[in-house]
């Protein structure tokens, strides 16, 4: 395994970014976590530092995240975790995103321009809608794993080093250790914010009072008002 961490490590940005145009441009793959490339990327970092676990042991991630890898596989378990409670509310219980079959979309690319990759995120939104109609659990599922493979890329172009000490079969990294949590005694229940993939959890009450989601933020309803335009405002 310490070999496929290197490999990424030390990886052809070039070759990187070629595959990844591949992978976007294919319009009759199902899944972009089913490619080879992908694949093989996300077997290097599956228990790699707080959040990144795939698969079934999604849940298993805790704590702060511990670099720019681990803040990507953290923005991936929220979008999970955010499918699977819109699709209960709409009365679906099948949804499970990471075993969900879908079509990956067409023309995706990478935008130089675009360092936040907002434009390619509302691409994503539109293709993954058009290749995925009819069901919300495949096109929502479609968004944030191909956001989360444009992301990767977008960390390793910027130069960021991959640090394979996070791997937790080195003996490294502990999950318990290495991941504080705080508990809150608050036990409350948990909504959705945001429009994926950027979508994100949230608990309705907290230590610091209620909130609730305004566009793509969250807010204390007692203290700021929504406002028009999804605008947080002391009044409207």
């Amino acid at each position: 395994m310490y070999s496929a961490l290197a490999a990424i490590a030390v990886a052809d940005i070039a070759q990187i970014a070629q595959n990844l145009q591949e992978l976007m441009s294919n319009n009759t793959m199902t899944r972009s976590f089913g490619s080879t490339w992908a694949t093989s990327f996300i077997e290097a970092i599956d228990e790699y530092g707080c959040w990144c676990y795939f698969q079934d042991d999604h849940g298993r991630g805790r704590g702060p995240a511990a670099n720019e890898v681990d803040a990507q596989c953290l923005k991936l378990h929220q979008g999970y975790e955010c499918i699977i409670i819109d699709a209960l509310e709409e009365g679906d219980a099948e949804c499970v995103p990471w075993d969900e079959p879908y079509q990956s979309g067409s023309g995706l690319g990478l935008v130089a321009s675009d360092p936040d990759n907002n434009n390619n995120a509302n691409a994503l939104r539109k293709s993954c809608a058009r290749a995925n109609r009819f069901n919300d659990c495949a096109r929502r599922t479609c968004i944030v794993e191909n956001f989360f493979i444009m992301q990767m890329f977008k960390v390793f172009l910027s130069g960021v080093e991959f640090d394979p000490s996070l791997k937790h079969s080195l003996g490294n990294w502990d999950r318990i250790d290495d991941c504080p949590t705080k508990q809150s005694p608050v036990e409350a229940e948990k909504e959705c914010c945001g429009t994926y993939p950027h979508r994100f959890p949230f608990k309705l009450a907290t230590l610091y009072g209620a909130r609730n989601c305004c566009g793509e933020l969250t807010y204390n309803p007692d203290v700021m008002e929504c406002c028009a335009g999804n605008v947080v405002k002391l009044s409207c």
